[in-house]
């Protein structure tokens, strides 16, 4: 080796920090092909720590151009791509790496990684099994392994892989009792999910994943106090929630006597629906309060008193503090009793756009899908074809609430005389308030329409799935936000047949 890059390595061996690639850039010229390799290597790792993926991308295409054989440089590469969210290039050079080396563990992971990032379960499955052919003591091995299992719902098996992760680790404790959690989240199990996150807060009491979940426990158990606390964990926590940005102060709850604050709408319109009954605590002696929030909200809540709504790009003066709507609960709560209001708390602007078809019958609206960009759909949604047991009864007249998949409806229009579609009628909101005023009844998943029914006072059932949100707890058919609200819960999983017998029977029983 070159005396030179040896002292080059030296130095770089220790951490040096002055312009680290320097100390290569400066004898390139003085090396031959394999030294020139390892030179260029070190520069493009030195680049990646930087964050600067050109010139990282740059050197290590260098190196691999003197040495098309080296799979590290491969790998180098997949993980420049895999940082900068090019997966199908990351997916190349992995697979490039392993052709080279194929018990090159780092590389099946990763591979697996980004397979289960684009939600290709199998493919995931398949890296990580491979993996294990040539290593079945690698705790990282078994971690990322044991996230792919929970996100398939082989719960049992992420169970076995997170033991053995547990079995081979002497470093990432915390995340691997928090995927326990998230098990035991997904079965239901609540109380033994939250002390996993206890445990895992043990080993890093700043893990704000651990902490996050803890809330969600909280929340869905009832325990409000502390669930509000923590649920301000979301913002540094693994998800796609980020604090808002302004050159504000945040509001942690002191006097806005002749003060005035920003409020920014927060995750979908039905978190918005929900916790805009808090915005009146904000208003106190010659208190300003702005209401950022999408123009889809704006006339519904145009009631609002000493409010003045905004849209995101509008631009504010004199501004002294901002905040998220879904921050308002954790700032104001003080008991249970005073804090679950369910009384309806929403106005609406009438129109006339809407009629119904036949006053004599008993008229449904009802919604099956919700927003698709709403991260648990899978979850929530259901297929239309359980409705059909509902569209049969022609006592019953159906209104579709929905604003998509309106090809699907006109199929079941074809069939039912009973079904008739909203969407035409429906611009914002406030239309969608309209119309189910005069309906008896409203059916839908957990979406913005519940919310709005519920704020509404508007009589509805709402139809969950055997994993839902922490706001509707466990184990009760009852809202505790909204009087108007049944709940018609999943009680065995994946089987909404069950439900919708169930909901046809209470039905005829009422009519």
């Amino acid at each position: 080796m070159n005396t030179k890059l040896q002292e080059a390595n030296v130095l770089y061996s220790k951490n040096y920090t002055k312009n680290d690639e320097n100390i290569y850039l400066d004898i390139l010229d003085d090396l031959d092909k394999d030294d020139l390799e390892m030179a260029c290597i070190n520069i493009g790792t030195i680049y990646y720590k930087k964050s600067d993926y050109i010139k990282s991308k740059k050197y290590y295409t260098k190196a691999l151009n003197l040495n098309s054989l080296n799979e590290k440089i491969y790998f180098n590469l997949a993980m420049i791509d895999l940082t900068q969210k090019n997966y199908d290039k990351s997916i190349i050079n992995f697979k490039k790496a392993l052709n080279i080396k194929n018990s090159y563990i780092n590389a099946y992971i990763n591979i697996a990684i980004v397979y289960k990032t684009i939600n290709d379960l199998e493919k995931s499955e398949y890296y990580f099994k491979e993996a294990l052919k040539y290593d079945k003591k690698n705790s990282d091995l078994y971690y990322n392994y044991a996230n792919t299992l929970i996100q398939k719902d082989e719960f049992k098996n992420a169970i076995f892989c997170l033991k053995q992760a547990l079995l081979f680790n002497t470093n990432n404790k915390s995340d691997i009792y928090y995927s326990f959690s998230l098990v035991y989240q997904n079965l239901n199990l609540y109380k033994e999910a939250y002390l996993y996150n206890i445990k895992s807060l043990e080993y890093d009491k700043t893990n704000s994943n651990a902490i996050f979940a803890k809330g969600i426990c909280e929340l869905i158990l009832g325990d409000f106090k502390n669930g509000w606390k923590h649920y301000e964990a979301r913002w540094e926590a693994n998800n796609v929630l980020r604090r808002p940005l302004y050159k504000l102060l945040w509001y942690k709850g002191e006097s806005l006597e002749n003060k005035s604050i920003l409020v920014q709408e927060e995750q979908g319109f039905g978190d918005n629906i929900q916790f805009i009954r808090y915005i009146s605590k904000l208003n106190q002696k010659n208190t300003k309060v702005y209401l950022a929030i999408r123009k889809d909200l704006h006339k519904l809540f145009s009631f609002l008193p000493n409010v003045i709504i905004v849209s995101d790009d509008e631009k504010l003066e004199n501004i002294d503090y901002f905040t998220s709507i879904m921050e308002l609960p954790r700032i104001f709560y003080k008991n249970q009793n005073e804090f679950l209001y369910k009384d309806k708390y929403i106005r609406f602007v009438k129109n006339d756009k809407f009629k119904i078809k036949n006053a004599n019958k008993f008229n449904i609206g009802f919604s099956y899908q919700g927003s698709t960009l709403h991260k648990d759909n899978e979850k929530r949604n259901i297929d239309l074809k359980y409705f059909k047991i509902l569209f049969q009864n022609q006592n019953f007249d159906f209104y579709s609430l929905q604003y998509d998949n309106n090809e699907e409806i006109k199929n079941y229009q074809n069939k039912y005389s009973n079904i008739y579609d909203c969407k035409k009628y429906i611009e914002d909101f406030n239309d969608t308030a309209n119309i189910v005023s005069k309906l008896d009844l409203i059916i839908s998943i957990d979406s913005s329409l519940v919310h709005l029914c519920g704020a509404l006072g508007i009589k509805t059932w709402l139809v969950l799935g055997y994993n839902s949100e922490w706001r509707w707890l466990l184990n009760t058919n009852k809202s505790i936000w909204y009087n108007s609200v049944i709940i018609h819960r999943q009680k065995i999983k994946d089987n909404f047949f069950e439900v919708f017998d169930r909901m046809l029977f209470n039905l005829k029983k009422e009519n």
